[in-house]
């Protein structure tokens, strides 16, 4: 088992059951060069943490106090910013909101750095992978039945 998956070493097993959440950015254009690129980002998530991981980004939305409560009349702090707090963040959404734009930075700073990639803790893992689309042909090009093999004639 990788040294980085920290706590799950400790349960002494050969399994871990992890969950898997993807997502891609279609189409971004460079203004550097005017290259066209496409992002793949997959998310990998032990199941042992996954709870845990929702409890500390929803206490993220949470910017004063770091303790979320679903239901604005439960909350023992009556901030005023729970409904503000309380919705999707998109990345395409951000620039409509300053409270989406502080939670998104909160996830980014305090959980995905600090929380889940500091001192080995490792409660998530991630990959992103760009493409760059200006480099890729799209023509389609047949190739001739001499260079192709095993098929049925």
């Amino acid at each position: 088992m990788p040294d980085g998956w920290g706590d799950l070493k400790a349960h002494n097993t050969d399994e871990i059951k992890i969950e898997v959440y993807s997502d891609e950015i279609n189409r971004v254009k460079l203004s550097v060069d005017n290259s066209i690129w496409m992002y793949l980002i997959v998310l990998f998530v032990p199941q042992e943490f996954k709870e845990n991981n929702l409890t500390l980004l929803n206490n993220l939305r949470c910017k004063q106090y770091k303790n979320w409560n679903e239901m604005v009349s439960t909350c023992p702090h009556q901030c005023g910013f729970h409904d503000k707090n309380d919705t999707e963040i998109h990345f395409r959404e951000l620039h409509r909101s300053n409270a989406r734009l502080q939670i998104a930075e909160n996830w980014l700073n305090q959980f995905l750095i600090r929380e889940s990639c500091h001192k080995n803790r490792k409660l998530l893992y991630f990959n992103i992978l760009g493409l760059n689309l200006s480099n890729i042909s799209t023509s389609l090009k047949i190739l001739p039945k001499s260079l192709i093999s095993n098929t049925p004639q």
